[in-house]
């Protein structure tokens, strides 16, 4: 991205010019270019973000939008205020800067130059699409908190319906809980006959086919619209309205030159009328004359309307004179005079331009309405530009503006309905060929519905073949623009399919008169029959229940007292909740009739939806009937105060919250927070109004929506994992080349001091400092392996952390054995673990290098959930680590050969040198921590124990 490079570059020289501050300080000549070279500093930022707005809107255009959103983080980065740069934006710090070195305050541009590359910096990685690994740490960090608060809220939202639910059921009557367990009973029951239905249904391909006829008759239906518009389609007469195209457009051309001209002329007189009135200054008036000029000068100039040449020459001559008169009343009155004439005749070009505009309207809608009046579509696209034509003003003030704006309208209008048409053939053309591919997808589907449809779905199968075949001939006459072609096949393909489906609706009575018979769904009918009937006596006995709460409310109709009342109003409540469950109870009764009917006759797909209609029926029943009618005691009015102060607490956090989520730097909308705020008002208002059944679906809501932001807020942890992964791969991979690189100069240095040491010699005095200097660096490096390794380690990839492990401990026993203390040891001994370190490094380097290609060709994938809890994605999958492992086992064990082969003195059991014999522990503990490591992996991927019974 040249935009990133650029900054670089900039971040660069903002680099530089602290050191020329530092070397450069009292000296005015030298503090002037310094001053100059902040000030260019200063435009290049400036030039900087014009570029990164124009991009931005100009990826927006190209659908970049990733791009575009980069850029528009960084210009608000730009206009960022940040209490560390002393409420600055980066501009304000730069010209700080700039007047510092000019005050030869060094010290203090040195501060602020500092705190500009910090910005340019952060900019920098915007840009490119990095933050930096502490930025990444501390948004995921926020991230987590709010959504572990977020989680404690909606378990307290879930104690909350829990509670509602309870207080609801402390107010229940006997009878109601009995009424209610009842109906809840039948509810599951009638569940169990559903899905045993369409169980029975679908083996007897029953679903499948009544799937299938739906699908077909929505199919008749466009097709009989394709049918429709083929038939008004008429290329023919879609030429003849283009023959008021021309009027059309000369007409609202001569409009547009009549509006100019009318224009220019009450400019003219508005200055005469200036000129006549004394207070008036003329070289005003001339300017506004000389602006119209240019105006009309550049009209002409753009678009050569004659018309705008002639208003231009007037206006022009009437500035001119304007600024040749003198102030004096009797010139003015000439000027004024001399304005009036060109305004005159500028006003009869313009009624002419007018009458033209009108005579070549009048043409174009006597052609619009010859069209209009035929058979054809291109008449209601002629009745449009009409409407819109007969809105054109006859006589009024500023009739020359309406008049052009009215046939603007009627020429969009034409064109527009012009373009339709002429798309119509090719529109036609494509939905008929989408038809045809419906038409063969459902006859592909129809051995599968019906596979043993026999003769009527072999003729269903024959119709939807001649359908299709008429619908591909419909589309190429469409295409050629062969209306009556179209128009033909299109008919003769809604023909097919009617038939098709009326040999489909055979089959399906037939099958139903075979399922009619069949012992399960009869013995299904005797079930939903039963079942009817127990629901009908329990709309018989809701029935008394409301019978016995209106004869209650009568006896206390005579009292007043508060009491009284209060009781006579939950009678009413529960006479109306009786009453509604009754009903209910009726309707789920009526529904399990119809469908123990259609069970009886075998047709298993109306009976499930009779089936769903019963479920939807008992279910209001259930509510009906758990509706509390009774006064709540004061224990249980203080239980629902206190609920309504816990909901109104728990949709405080959540607003504050969602403050806390807006506030989060780069944060994405979590639209469900918002929604989960509005459910907890609602729920507060639903336990103040004590509606605890409204209280609880409130409650419920808010639970759906905070687990929806839950899952909202997980995706965006997601994101930011693998950010802070990808960012930390990049800078393990950048430690290990630097490790790399500077245990290979060690390397170099090592054999360039053993070949300058006689063999079996002490070393000089020369060559031990240098091997003190060689055996520092080499420990050094294996102290910053060991910090490398615990952050592999932190992140649970355990191979690249034993590798590390291994390069620390080799790293450290070479600057131990280089040392005084390992007698200045340079040899080949040396020189093979120094090598080793070397491999170890590539391998790793090589490691990282294709985890980071693989990143790239992956598509992004969020972490696997498990329960409430969301595994974190690892930095390197274990599949790689798998492979480095098999690699590190393999090179141990061609070590150990190698190691044999070159002493056998070990395996013949003789004496062995001491520092063979810690070579040779050392590949054996390399052996054993490679064996616990595969050990580890075992246990982690759910692998048996070999030693066990499982395979």
């Amino acid at each position: 991205m040249k935009i990133a490079a650029g900054l670089l570059l900039l971040v660069c020289a903002a680099t530089f010019a602290p050191r020329a501050t530092a070397q450069a300080q009292g000296e005015s000549r030298t503090q002037a270019s310094l001053a100059d070279d902040q000030a260019l500093l200063l435009r290049q930022l400036k030039r900087l973000r014009s570029t990164m707005e124009l991009l931005a809107q100009r990826f927006d255009g190209e659908g970049r939008k990733h791009a575009a959103e980069l850029l528009r983080q960084g210009l608000k980065h730009l206009d960022e205020r940040r209490p560390e740069f002393g409420d600055k934006t980066l501009e304000e710090l730069m010209n700080s800067s700039q007047q510092n070195i000019e005050s030869g305050m060094s010290v203090q541009s040195l501060e602020t130059q500092q705190r500009v590359i910090e910005g340019l910096d952060k900019l920098y990685r915007i840009l490119t699409d990095r933050m930096g690994l502490e930025d990444l740490q501390k948004s995921l960090e926020n991230l987590q908190k709010i959504r572990s608060d977020l989680k404690a809220l909606s378990a307290r939202e879930q104690k909350l319906n829990e509670e509602a639910k309870k207080l609801e059921e402390q107010q229940l009557t006997a009878e109601q809980k009995a009424l209610a367990q009842t109906i809840a009973a039948a509810e599951q029951q009638q569940r169990a006959l559903r899905s045993e239905t369409e169980r029975q249904g679908r083996e007897q391909r029953d679903l499948d086919l009544e799937a299938l006829r739906g699908e077909l008759a929505k199919l008749v239906q466009d097709q009989a619209v394709d049918a429709a518009v083929a038939k008004s389609w008429s290329p023919k007469d879609n030429a003849e309205l283009d023959k008021a195209g021309a009027p059309l457009r000369a007409a609202l051309e001569s409009a547009t030159h009549a509006e100019r001209l009318a224009r220019a002329a009450s400019e003219l007189r508005t200055a005469a009328a200036e000129l006549r009135d004394p207070a008036a200054h003329v070289p005003d008036t001339q300017k506004e004359l000389d602006a119209a000029a240019r105006r009309e000068e550049r009209a002409q100039g753009t678009t050569g309307d004659p018309a705008a040449a002639k208003t231009a020459q007037a206006l022009r001559a009437g500035a001119d004179e304007l600024a040749k008169t003198a102030d004096q009343q009797g010139a003015r009155d000439a000027a004024a005079k001399s304005l009036e004439e060109r305004a005159q005749s500028l006003e009869a070009l313009a009624a002419s331009e007018s009458a033209a505009a009108e005579r070549s309207r009048e043409a174009a809608q006597a052609q619009l309405q010859q069209t209009a009046q035929s058979a054809s579509g291109a008449s209601q696209a002629a009745q449009r530009a009409q409407k819109a034509l007969e809105a054109a003003p006859k006589e009024s003030a500023g009739k020359e503006q309406a008049a052009r704006a009215s046939l603007e309208t009627a020429k969009a209008e034409f064109d527009a309905a012009q373009g339709e048409l002429s798309e119509l053939g090719t529109q036609l053309a494509r939905s008929e060929s989408e038809q045809g591919e419906r038409t063969a997808a459902l006859g592909k589907q129809l051995p599968n519905a019906a596979p043993t449809a026999g003769e009527e779905g072999q003729h269903a199968n024959e119709a939807l073949e001649r359908a299709q075949a008429a619908q591909k001939s419909a589309s190429e006459a469409a295409a050629k623009g062969d209306a009556k072609g179209a128009s033909e096949k299109a008919a003769e393909a809604e023909a097919a399919l009617r038939e098709a489906q009326k040999e489909l609706d055979a089959l399906a009575a037939a099958q139903d008169a075979k399922s009619a018979g069949n012992e399960a769904m009869r013995a299904l009918s005797e079930q939903q029959k039963s079942l009817g009937e127990a629901v009908g006596k329990l709309a018989e006995k809701a029935a008394q229940q409301a019978s016995g709460s209106q004869q209650s409310q009568q006896s206390q109709s005579s009292e007043s007292s508060p009491s009284a009342q209060q009781s006579q109003a939950a009678q009413a409540q529960a006479k109306a909740s009786a009453q509604e469950s009754s009903a209910a109870l009726e309707e789920a009764q009526k529904a399990m009739q119809r469908a123990a009917q259609a069970l009886q006759q075998g047709k298993s797909s109306e009976a499930s939806r009779s089936q769903g209609e019963a479920l939807q029926a008992l279910q209001q029943a259930q509510r009906a009937s758990s509706r509390p009618s009774g006064a709540r005691t004061p224990e249980q009015e203080q239980k629902q105060k206190e609920l309504g102060q816990e909901q109104e607490q728990v949709r405080e956090e959540l607003a504050a919250l969602a403050e806390r989520n807006r506030k989060r730097e780069n944060a994405q909308p979590a639209p469900s927070l918002d929604r989960a705020q509005q459910s907890a008002k609602k729920a507060k208002q639903s336990f103040d109004e004590g509606d605890m059944e409204q209280a609880q679906e409130e409650t419920e809501q808010t639970k759906r929506d905070m687990e929806q932001a839950q899952k909202e807020l997980g995706e965006e942890e997601d994101q930011y994992q693998r950010l802070r992964q990808e960012e930390l791969l990049f800078r393990i991979a950048e430690e290990v080349k630097q490790l790399t690189e500077e245990h290979k100069l060690q390397m170099d240095a090592t054999l360039e001091v053993d070949k300058a040491r006689p063999a079996g010699e002490k070393p000089t005095h020369t060559q031990r400092l240098r091997l003190k200097k060689i055996a520092k660096a080499e420990a050094a490096l294996g102290g910053r392996a060991g910090e490398l390794e615990k952050a592999i380690q932190s992140e649970e990839s355990l191979v690249f952390a034993e590798i590390l492990d291994q390069v620390k401990s080799d790293l450290v026993r070479i600057g131990g054995d280089m040392s005084e203390e390992g007698d200045f040891q340079s040899g080949e001994r040396i020189q093979s673990l120094q090598q080793d370190v070397a491999e170890s490094l590539a391998w790793l380097a090589e490691a990282l290098q294709h985890e980071k290609e693989r990143r790239k060709q992956e598509p992004q994938q969020g972490g696997q959930q498990q329960g409430d809890q969301q595994q974190r994605p690892r930095l390197v999958p274990d599949a790689a680590e798998l492979k480095l492992m098999k690699r590190l086992e393999l090179e141990i064990q061609d070590s150990i050969t190698k190691f044999t082969r070159m002493h056998p003195e070990v395996e013949a059991g003789g004496e062995i040198d001491p520092l063979l014999l810690e070579d040779l522990q050392r590949l054996a503990w390399r052996h054993q921590r490679t064996s616990d490591l595969f050990e580890k992996f075992r246990k982690r991927l759910g692998i048996p124990d070999p030693g066990s019974d499982h395979p």
